[in-house]
């Protein structure tokens, strides 16, 4: 009995140092996870540091522009949690300033201002907003033991008044904390602020993967704790019982961006199409294969290859086919981008791509398909 009453109380010391880091989060949102019947919306965004000086940082103060801006909306008929990335230059009403960027909303008025803005944007009300610093995604990126994705290209910048140095070649990698923010960061490139749009969403897709292995649960705690450090969460404890019961719920997730073009009025702006929006935020379940918006682009394949694939796979059946003049993506390499029952369809119907399982093709579209050099017809 002693050797029992001593091993429990071991274990209850240990659990308890395992949970010590959430200590700070429970003490201000420790609730009950309750069922959420209606759809909900949040929104998590980083903002960009403030400097007091020449390459010098200021506290952070939450105050600045938001660069990154995430709405996550729940629909509890699809047990569907859909992470909308909303472009920082999205064109919005800002009360008392007229015609805006979506990324001032924080600046001309806080988070109040970004529930306002957002949820005209959207047409659903936001239940609250997470501010996350710059260096959180540094610090829960390190606490979570790294992040493993595909770096599609060659990332080289470097920022001496931002203290940011951006080195990473193409291929699979395993990236810490300093590597993830400037993946993240990075937006040289044809696409700018788009191709950052589909980077945070390919983060995202690794990050929760690693997040649901064995280590990832282990480190759970570490992981929370450093994202709460880095954050100025904007909830009451009702509503943060309603997401902890969606998380719990597990639902599916299904990442795209906020439907829109460029244009430019005066500035540079993503000018939002409001029926794509209403359809997003609204309940669009799981797509039939057939029924997929899909898009074609010849990356590497030789000339009219893209044209003769959207024939045959109109003759096949599917509805919706459209052929893109963009050539993003590795010349030596066919793929099919999409989640697992529409790629899985298209490789089975024409084979001859390797399948990516995740939501960062072409926005707007359920799957795209980039033909390379090994393409075969």
């Amino acid at each position: 009995m002693r050797f029992l009453m001593v091993l429990l109380s071991l274990l209850l010391a240990g659990l308890a140092a395992y949970l010590s880091p959430l200590a700070p989060a429970l003490s201000r949102f420790a609730a009950l996870p309750r069922p959420s019947e209606a759809p909900r919306a949040l929104v998590l965004a980083g903002v960009t540091p403030e400097y007091v000086g020449y390459h010098q940082k200021g506290p952070e103060k939450f105050e600045g522009l938001t660069d990154t801006i995430l709405v996550l909306y729940f629909m509890p008929r699809e047990k569907m949690l859909r992470v909308v990335s909303v472009p920082r230059d999205t064109l919005v009403e800002v009360p008392g300033w007229g015609g805006s960027k979506v990324n001032s909303a924080n600046v001309r008025g806080g988070t109040d201002m970004m529930q306002q803005v957002i949820g005209g944007l959207i047409g659903v009300p936001i239940d609250g907003v997470v501010l996350v610093s710059l260096g959180g995604v540094k610090d829960v990126t390190n606490a979570l033991g790294g992040v493993t994705l595909n770096v599609e290209q060659e990332m080289q910048y470097q920022d001496t008044a931002a203290g940011l140095n951006i080195d990473l070649k193409p291929g699979m990698q395993h990236l810490d904390g300093e590597e993830a923010e400037g993946f993240l960061r990075f937006r040289h490139d044809r696409l700018g602020d788009i191709g950052r749009v589909q980077r945070q969403q390919q983060f995202l897709q690794a990050f929760m993967e690693a997040l649901r292995s064995p280590s990832g649960l282990y480190n759970l705690p570490q992981v929370f704790a450093a994202g709460y450090r880095n954050t100025r969460i904007d909830l009451n404890r009702e509503t943060a019982a309603y997401w902890y019961g969606i998380l719990l719920s597990r639902p599916t997730m299904e990442l795209v961006m906020l439907p829109g073009r460029f244009a430019n009025y005066g500035a540079s702006f993503w000018d939002p199409d409001e029926e794509g929006i209403e359809d997003i935020f609204s309940a669009r379940g799981p797509v039939s294969p057939l029924e997929a918006r899909i898009v074609v682009m010849n990356v590497g394949a030789p000339s009219g290859a893209a044209r003769r694939l959207k024939d045959k796979l109109e003759g096949m059946g599917y509805l919706h086919v459209e052929v893109s003049d963009l050539r993003d993506g590795n010349p030596n390499e066919s793929v099919v981008i999409s989640e697992s029952a529409i790629a899985q369809k298209i490789t089975q119907d024409i084979g001859s791509l390797k399948m990516v399982l995740d939501q960062t093709g072409v926005q707007g579209k359920d799957a795209t398909i980039k033909l390379g050099s090994n393409w075969t017809e």
